[in-house]
């Protein structure tokens, strides 16, 4: 039997020069979007106070977005005090918690993402991977991506504490932001 429901017709793999194309095109969008801008083989986020990088692979017919942030954890932007294990561990599972929903803040099917705590360095690692063909997707969803971590963080900071920057800086932006 031959025709497709043999398979006989499937695509071809996508050449090398079609996907340096996707490759360029992507870092272009990345590189013109106003919230990232050209660092270390990568892209950064550019108004973020955490350390946020892209970068992109080919994935046959699309491009694959990795992005990673590393933010601090809840007893590192405490100022003048130690919080309380217990209570490390409940923002630490609510973070991971909230971030399981970041897929429906994109454009593109994301993987479930990555969410790590290393205590002794006092931050958290969080990633994100998604495919799209779309390279004004790709660079918008990277930016959400950001966006969301960021957003999802300050949900998690806990009233009653004194903190430092960049906690400071991102609620009193909330704050101007919502008006309040």
């Amino acid at each position: 039997m031959t025709g497709p429901e043999s398979g006989a017709f499937s695509s071809p793999a996508p050449s090398r020069r079609a996907m340096s194309d996707r490759l360029s095109a992507a870092e272009r969008a990345l590189a013109t979007h106003a919230a990232f801008e050209r660092r270390d083989g990568g892209f950064a986020a550019a108004s973020s106070p955490f350390e946020a990088t892209v970068r992109l692979e080919p994935a046959g017919e699309r491009v694959r977005y990795a992005v990673e942030l590393t933010l601090p954890t809840l007893d590192a932007v405490v100022a003048n005090e130690t919080v309380a294990p217990v209570v490390q561990d409940g923002w630490f599972e609510t973070l991971v918690r909230r971030l399981e929903d970041l897929d429906g803040a994109l454009l593109s099917d994301a993987d479930p993402p990555t969410v790590e705590l290393d205590e002794r360095a006092g931050v958290v690692r969080v990633g994100a991977a998604f495919e799209t063909a779309r390279p004004d997707h790709g660079a918008e969803d990277a930016a959400a991506v950001v966006g969301y971590v960021e957003g999802t963080y300050v949900e998690g900071v806990i009233p009653g504490y004194t903190y430092r920057e960049p906690v400071t800086g991102l609620v009193e932006r909330a704050i101007d932001r919502s008006g309040g």
